[in-house]
């Protein structure tokens, strides 16, 4: 995924959502912001290189958004 698949992915998710990919990074969640600067912030953090402590890996937040929407839809279930 690039850097605007990954934007359409959380765009789909709630607030709430957005949140727990906050959470589940070990990243500082934000809570004072609107969701489109909470996506903007995660967006802007993506790195390529797994190495880059300063960073989000990009495999990483996709695994954490899969993750997100898997426990989304079972709850529906």
């Amino acid at each position: 995924m690039d850097k605007k698949e990954i934007q359409d992915k959380l765009e789909e998710l709630s607030e709430d959502e957005i949140n727990e990919v906050f959470k589940r990074l070990g990243t500082t969640l934000v809570t004072d912001v609107s969701k489109d600067r909470k996506i903007n912030i995660l967006i802007s953090e993506i790195t390529e290189e797994k190495d880059d402590i300063t960073g989000i890996y990009i495999e990483d937040l996709e695994n954490v958004i899969k993750s997100v929407k898997n426990e989304k839809t079972e709850k529906k279930v």
